[in-house]
């Protein structure tokens, strides 16, 4: 299955302003490559409009070497609790 990015989603980073480019992590190197799409994430997550239909929760689980990782759920924000 391709991978591909819905088209709101898309737009909506498309109409923002210019991200800044990272420099590319050197071969091994997993804290940049992380400190990189951390912030590559946070970048496009800052352009979405907010919705009052959608409900956004955010969670986080701590990888072995301590790493805290955002987990982030998205669901209508009427939704029963049970889903």
């Amino acid at each position: 299955m391709p991978y591909e990015l819905d088209p709101d989603f898309l737009q909506a980073v498309m109409n923002g302003p210019p991200m800044t480019p990272m420099a590319p992590a050197a071969r091994g190197d997993h804290q940049t490559r992380r400190t990189n799409t951390d912030a590559g994430l946070a970048a496009m997550d800052a352009r979405l409009p907010e919705h009052a239909e959608v409900e956004r929760v955010d969670s986080s689980a701590t990888s072995d070497d301590g790493a805290t990782i955002l987990a982030r759920w998205y669901r209508p924000a009427h939704a029963d609790d049970a889903t």
